[in-house]
C-alpha cells in the first residue's frame, strides 16, 4: 500500500475507531492532545453537550503554520475552535507558547480559569538512578538524544565541525530513531572518528544511558516560532541524569533555565560560533556546588488529575 493511501488509513481508522469508542462507552470528560486528534471529541461533543473536554498541545502551530501546513489539521482546527468556549482544560508546555496561542486565538481577554501550563517533564525515579561512570579524565562525554538530524533545521554542522576540532577533548553519541544519510556522509567525508550514531532507546531505558555522559545537547534552529518558543522534553531529561545542557541561545522558552553558577549547569550559546567560548567556560563546573533541578512530572499532572475529578480550582 503507498505511503499516502497507508497514512489516510491510519487517520480514518483513529478518527472513526475513536468516535465509536466515545460513542460505545459516553464518557463524562475527554482529553485530547494536538489538533490532529480533536476531530472524534468535536463530534461526540455535538450530541453529548454535557461532556467536558480537556486539551493539551505539545507542539505550539503559529496561525501560519495552520494555514499553510496540513491541510487536515488546517481543517480540524476550525472545527476544533469552536469547542473553546466550552473546554475546562486547555494547556501547553510553557507559559510563552500559552500567551501565543491566547494571543492568536483571539482568547487573551477570555473570562475562564481553563488555561494551563503543562511541562513535559521525566518522572520522579530518573533522578533517583544511580549515576554511571562518568569519561576518564580529561575527556568530556557529549550526548543527543532525539528523532533525527538535519543540516536545514538544527546546527549540525556547527556542531559536528566543533567536535571534530575537539577531538582529544570530547566524544560525542547520538540516539535516534532516524539515521539520515547526509549525516553519515559529511562525518566519512571529514573523517569525524569521534561522533557516533546509534539507534533509539526506549523511553524506559533512557536514564540508564543518559547518566554515562556529560552533558547534553539541544541544536534546533528556531527556524518557526514553535522551536524557538520551545524548552524541549530533552532539557529535563537531561538535568534529571545529573548532565550540563547546552542550548541555541534562539530559544526563548529554554532561557528561564540559564544556570552558570551551580552544576548541573544550562547554558545558552551562540552555535554558530562555537569556537568563541573557552573549554573552561564550557566545561568549567569541577568547583562548582551542585543542585537540585525537581522538574519531575508527577506534581504537573496531579494539577490535571485533580482538576477532571473537580476537586481543585485551576488557571493562569
Amino acid at each position: 500500500m503507498p505511503s499516502k493511501f497507508r497514512r489516510l488509513f491510519t487517520y480514518l481508522s483513529f478518527n472513526i475507531g475513536s468516535l465509536l469508542y466515545l460513542i460505545r462507552f459516553r464518557p463524562k470528560k475527554v482529553l485530547y492532545y494536538e489538533t490532529l486528534s480533536s476531530w472524534p471529541v468535536y463530534a461526540y461533543h455535538f450530541f453529548f453537550r454535557n461532556a467536558k473536554i480537556y486539551i493539551h498541545y505539545h507542539e505550539y502551530s503559529s496561525p501560519v503554520q495552520y494555514q499553510t501546513g496540513m491541510k487536515l489539521e488546517k481543517y480540524l482546527h476550525v472545527l476544533e475552535k469552536k469547542l473553546y468556549p466550552n473546554v475546562d482544560w486547555i494547556s501547553h508546555t510553557n507559559k510563552f507558547r500559552l500567551h501565543k496561542f491566547k494571543e492568536d486565538q483571539n482568547l487573551t481577554d477570555f473570562e475562564g480559569n481553563q488555561f494551563e501550563v503543562m511541562p513535559n517533564y521525566p518522572p520522579q525515579r530518573w533522578g533517583k538512578i544511580e549515576k554511571g561512570k562518568k569519561a576518564a579524565e580529561g575527556t568530556t562525554k557529549l550526548v543527543y538524544v532525539g528523532h533525527t538530524l538535519s543540516f536545514d533545521t538544527m546546527y549540525c554542522k556547527e556542531l559536528l565541525d566543533w567536535v571534530s576540532n575537539n577531538s582529544k577533548k570530547v566524544k560525542l553519541d547520538c540516539y535516534l530513531h532516524k539515521k539520515p544519510e547526509a549525516i553519515k556522509s559529511y562525518l566519512y567525508r571529514n573523517k569525524i572518528s569521534n561522533v557516533n550514531l546509534y539507534d533509539a532507546v526506549m523511553y524506559n531505558d533512557l536514564p540508564k544511558v543518559l547518566i554515562k555522559y556529560d552533558l547534553g545537547l539541544i541544536i534546533y534552529k528556531a527556524h518557526i516560532e514553535n522551536f524557538k518558543y520551545n524548552a524541549p522534553n530533552k532539557l529535563f531529561e537531561y538535568l534529571a541524569c545529573g548532565l550540563d545542557v547546552w542550548f541555541p541561545e534562539v530559544m526563548t522558552g529554554s532561557m528561564e533555565y540559564v544556570c552558570e553558577e551551580a552544576e548541573p549547569r544550562v547554558l545558552a550559546l551562540d552555535f554558530e560560533r562555537l569556537e568563541q567560548y573557552s573549554i573552561s567556560y564550557l566545561f568549567g563546573r569541577a568547583d562548582l556546588p551542585r543542585r537540585e533541578t525537581n522538574h519531575i512530572c508527577e506534581p504537573v499532572y496531579e494539577k490535571l488529575y485533580q482538576a477532571m475529578l473537580g476537586n481543585k480550582a485551576h488557571g493562569s
